[in-house]
């Protein structure tokens, strides 16, 4: 395969599989939010009866996952590019 195809490939392979990767993170967060807190997660300012202990802990946990998931799809893609 000529350098370029490849490359196109790599690339169309790491966004697929980063829109899987936040599809995924976000089911998984949302799951692991209501398994444990037994309640929706705080995604609305509007509902009045979540604290801001709760907000900020969410805020803080599906960041930290998120921004996690990421790297790693990035690390992944680059170590692709580089051993195709």
């Amino acid at each position: 395969m000529r350098k370029k195809a490849r490359k196109k490939l790599v690339t169309g392979v790491a966004v697929s599989a980063a829109t899987l990767a936040a599809f995924f993170v976000r089911y998984g967060l949302k799951f692991g939010w209501k398994k444990f807190g037994h309640r929706e997660p705080p995604t609305s300012h509007k509902r009045t009866h979540v604290s801001w202990k709760e907000t900020i802990l969410w805020t803080a946990v599906s960041g930290l996952i998120s921004s996690f998931s990421k790297l790693l799809v990035r690390q992944t893609a680059k170590w692709a590019g580089e051993h195709s």
